[in-house]
C-alpha cells in the first residue's frame, strides 16, 4: 500500500514538475489533482508535502552524523519514506526526526 501511495505523489509532483506554472492557473492545478485523487484505489490517498516538510539525503546524513550509504539502507528498508521531486529525493523531515528518537 505504502508503494502504491509513494507512486501516486510521485506521479503528481513529476505532473505538476513538467507543468509551466506561470501559465498554469490554479484552478487548473486543483482540476488535475482532483482527477488524479479520483484516479487513486479506495486503499490509496492522496498526500503532498511542501518544501518545508522534506529534506535532502544530504541534510538527513548531517542530521543523523550518518553515510549516505547507510540512508539509502534506512530507505530501503523502508524506516524513511522517499518522495521524489523530477530526479531530486527528498525524505519527510517528521519522519526523520522519528527515527532519530
Amino acid at each position: 500500500m505504502m508503494y502504491q501511495l509513494l507512486l501516486s505523489v510521485q506521479n503528481i509532483e513529476e505532473m505538476v514538475s513538467s507543468l509551466p506554472l506561470d501559465n498554469v492557473s490554479k484552478e487548473e492545478i486543483k482540476f488535475k489533482l482532483e482527477s488524479l485523487q479520483a484516479d487513486l484505489k479506495p486503499d490509496e490517498r492522496l498526500i503532498s508535502y511542501s518544501e518545508d516538510e522534506l529534506m535532502t539525503v544530504k541534510e538527513v546524513g548531517i542530521e543523523f552524523g550518518v553515510s549516505h550509504s547507510k540512508i539509502v539502507d534506512m530507505r530501503q528498508k523502508g524506516e524513511l519514506t522517499t518522495i521524489k521531486r523530477g530526479s531530486a529525493v527528498r525524505l519527510i523531515k517528521t519522519e526523520v526526526e522519528a527515527a532519530k528518537e
